[in-house]
């Protein structure tokens, strides 16, 4: 019986063998790039969702604040809303975070019960265009009561 004993001793590594490591590893992270690209496109959504929101509760939370008797009914568009405005006549202004992109409307609705005012509900929407240029909205309601009943 022969027996042949090859042994190779090598103290470095081959272009090739670079060549396909690399190629091996770009197909691995592949995946990964794309994921990342996508959860940037979610986290801008997520980000223009947020500013929509905030302004709608900004413009809710200063509309309910108003006392009763002075909160005035009405459709109020994008532009009677702006910072500064008078709120439906009164002496009180609007304190509006300017928001590029967003329109704002309100409207105030009396709700009655026996011909007497109980409560007034207060309605804010909010529309705003995506960065693929689709028009999104979010709307928020409150019913605040009239505590002189």
């Amino acid at each position: 019986m022969v027996r042949i004993d090859i042994i190779m001793k090598r103290n470095a590594i081959s272009l090739i063998e670079i060549l396909v490591a690399v190629a091996i590893l770009g197909f691995a992270m592949l995946p990964i790039a794309f994921s990342f690209s996508s959860g940037t496109r979610g986290i801008q959504m997520g980000f223009d969702e947020f500013l929509a929101h905030s302004a709608a509760l900004e413009l809710l939370e200063q509309t309910a604040s108003i006392p009763f008797s002075v909160l005035p009914t009405g459709n109020f568009n994008n532009a009677a809303i702006q910072d500064g405005a008078s709120i439906g006549g009164t002496p009180l202004l609007f304190k509006i975070s300017v928001s590029k992109g967003i329109e704002r409307e309100l409207k105030i609705e009396e709700i009655k019960k026996n011909g007497v005012i109980r409560a007034k509900k207060i309605s804010v929407k909010v529309t705003w265009e995506t960065s693929d240029k689709k028009k999104k909205q979010i709307s928020l309601k409150i019913i605040t009561a009239n505590e002189n009943v």
